[in-house]
């Protein structure tokens, strides 16, 4: 039978187990998916082709790669007329979030392959479906034509099947159907009416300050002026798109949606005064401007568009935890990974995974491979762990498909603290992911771990269950829930106002005490959580990390008002400990010496440059210019295998600051040389 055949019966398959009605449990309206699928698609197919057009007259590029590397792509006009591109978010993943744990051979023993899953991926273009390491498991699903160097590296991080044992992806039987990024909200509920359940999306919406738009040596403020001149106001903005994916989400509840965070952080534009850049003037188009200050992009409030949607799992990257979690110390953030809060006030990114230098499937042939760094290779990280979560949990649960809500649920309740103030923040979220730790909890379910998945109405306005705790573990419970969409405030800096819909309440009470979720202060956004009345996310957590040996009653109630009908929840409870390896197994040793894209690239004012090595050896890392002449020796010393980073500051060796240009690095180990090139702007 030809595989075209055997996917679709596995579709339909998938289809009447999503939509058979179990107690408590509100099914997939199709009916609704296909109307908004429609409705989107013929939406987003007129804007783009009047964006194009525009582009066109006025010679605008309509998908550029830029020298960083990053591909743009012209989606829409904004009301005020501005180009909106999307790009790109591209800048060891298995030990640093624990995946590797629930593989066949992994200490858990639960033997997860990603097998019987299918992942969606929207991305800027079409994989390379021949490569060796997908073997006919990835399809292209639409009409894309170009094959693509990020979508192929995305995708290997996904489902690679390890042919080359250092790519391996996270579900690395699982099959792939891929998409590009052009129609994605209709391609997305007509995928959810037919049974998909898990989709990843590492690309994000031009804001802020850009490198590369129209000339390759200057900046471009891609903010709308009409709304600010300063700030772009889109920056942690629910928009409509936002919006959009929040409705899919509310009626395909089995369906989760991992989104990237962004890069943005830090991005300044021109380091030097009067230094011209390009900028959007309403009916002159794009003009350069030399006078103008506008505000950096970041540090908090600058999660990019569409990541801000409630119902998404939105993932932020951090640096490679070598050999496993121990402790908060081995979770450093990367200096581009966006920060929350959103504009509301609500926690975003909701968790962290690794996204520096990141080996996986290229496309310079169907053997090839390469490192990246970005939110864009964390964001697959997690979604291929959480299908095979999602795996188990139906091996589990006599093939019932878990809510989008509930494997969210799972992901925060289990990940592992980067701070060493317990909770969230809007830096890491809820914590690094910890795949090995939320299938513990699936496989210890009714032995100090519970899952629920209930419903509140107007009439049973109230559930709550009792919990016993021995007083040798914290008791944890976490409560997410998917809300109807919210609606996208006027176009402004920082709008204030509250996108949840329906506002659920957790509480925990030993009858003399009562404990409330974990709150954050968006006016204060370094300042650790407190405790109180969340009325901002749907999620909530309650943690009492020092528990008395009595009973617990946990409620989840609302405010007396549910729009949108019935009100579906999920909620973890945990009062054991969640059973770890007691010594995190080893980091798996590269097989050769390689040799990174520094990142960024262009770079101002510094760059990083990472490596790995098979064995202990003697190291030489220099940069010299277009003449060969030695600038800077970054390193000359024995080193251990494994992975090193170091950076480059633009300074020779005396000192001095050296010009814009045109350099390259060597790594050097006994007869082994490896060369790269990288240009800094001043």
């Amino acid at each position: 039978m030809p595989q075209s055949s055997i996917k679709k019966i596995l579709i339909v398959s998938i289809t009447l187990l999503a939509t058979l009605p179990i107690a408590g449990q509100q099914v997939t309206n199709t009916a609704e998916l296909q109307q908004l699928s429609q409705r989107w698609e013929d939406l987003s197919e007129t804007r783009r082709a009047e964006a194009r057009a525009v582009a066109r007259s006025r010679g605008w590029p309509i998908r550029k790669r830029l020298s960083t590397g990053k591909i743009i792509e012209i989606m829409r006009l904004s009301d005020s007329g501005m180009p909106v591109y999307v790009a790109t978010q591209a800048l060891t993943a298995a030990t640093s979030i624990s995946t590797d744990d629930v593989w066949p051979g992994g200490w858990i023993g639960s033997g997860l392959t990603g097998n019987s899953m299918l992942i969606g991926e929207w991305d800027a273009g079409k994989v390379l479906s021949s490569h060796i390491e997908f073997g006919g498991r990835a399809i292209q699903a639409d009409t894309a034509s170009s094959v693509n160097s990020h979508a192929t590296h995305v995708a290997g991080i996904l489902a690679a099947a390890g042919i080359d044992s250092l790519a391996r992806g996270m579900s690395y039987e699982a099959a792939l159907d891929v998409y590009k990024w052009d129609e994605d909200a209709g391609e997305m509920a007509d995928a959810a009416s037919n049974g998909l359940i898990i989709s990843n999306h590492s690309y994000g919406q031009v804001v802020g300050w850009g490198y590369d738009y129209r000339d390759d040596d200057l900046w471009a403020w891609f903010g709308d002026t009409t709304v600010s001149e300063q700030e772009d106001f889109r920056f942690g903005f629910y928009t409509p798109q936002a919006s959009r994916w929040d409705e899919i989400a509310r009626n395909a509840p089995n369906y989760l949606i991992v989104k990237v965070t962004g890069n943005d952080r830090y991005q300044s534009g021109p380091e030097n005064e009067g230094e011209p850049y390009w900028v959007y003037a309403g009916d002159d188009g794009w003009r350069k401007d030399s006078t103008t200050t506008r505000n950096p992009d970041g540090d908090y409030d600058s999660v990019l568009p569409v990541a801000t949607a409630k119902n998404v799992l939105t993932v932020g990257s951090v640096g490679t935890v070598e050999d496993g979690y121990h402790g908060p110390e081995d979770v450093v953030m990367t200096s581009y990974s966006t920060w929350g809060p959103t504009d509301d006030g609500r926690i975003k990114p909701d968790l962290v995974a690794d996204g520096t230098q990141v080996y996986s499937t290229d496309v310079a042939s169907d053997t090839s491979y390469s490192y990246s760094s970005g939110t864009s290779m964390a964001t697959p990280s997690v979604a291929g762990s959480m299908a095979l979560i999602q795996q188990l949990y139906q091996n589990e649960h006599s093939g019932e498909t878990p809510r989008s809500a509930t494997m969210k649920a799972l992901a925060i309740h289990t990940a592992d603290e980067p701070n060493e103030v317990p909770g969230p923040d809007y830096r890491f979220g809820w914590g690094l992911l910890n795949t090995g730790s939320a299938a513990q909890v699936i496989l210890n379910e009714n032995s100090g771990h519970q899952i629920v998945e209930s419903t509140l109405s107007l009439l049973e306005s109230s559930y709550s269950t009792t919990v016993q705790s021995v007083g040798d573990a914290p008791l944890t419970a976490t409560l997410v829930w998917t809300d109807p969409r919210g609606n996208a405030p006027e176009p402004a800096v920082d709008p204030t106002q509250s996108v949840l819909v329906n506002d659920l309440d957790l509480r925990v009470s030993d009858g003399d005490n009562a404990y409330a979720p974990y709150v954050m202060n968006p006016s204060s956004p370094s300042q650790a959580p407190t405790t109180g009345d969340n009325t901002t996310d749907n999620v909530e957590q309650v943690n009492i990390r020092n528990p008395e040996a009595t009973q617990y009653t946990v409620t989840v109630d609302h405010k007396g008002s549910l729009a949108g009908g019935d009100q579906n929840f999920s909620l973890i409870i945990s009062t054991g400990t969640i059973p770890t390896r007691t010594v995190a197994g080893p980091a798996r040793r590269p097989e050769q010496i390689s040799l990174g894209d520094n990142y960024p690239n262009p770079f101002n004012p510094e760059t990083s440059i990472s490596y790995q090595l098979p064995e202990k050896a003697r190291v030489s890392l220099t940069v010299f210019d277009i003449r060969g002449t030695t600038i800077q020796t970054l390193v000359e010393e024995t080193q251990s295998s494994g992975s090193h980073t170091v950076q480059w500051d633009g300074t020779s060796r005396s000192g001095e600051q050296v010009s814009s240009g045109v350099y390259f690095y060597r790594l050097q180990t006994g007869d082994r040389r490896l060369t790269k090139k990288m240009v800094l702007t001043r």
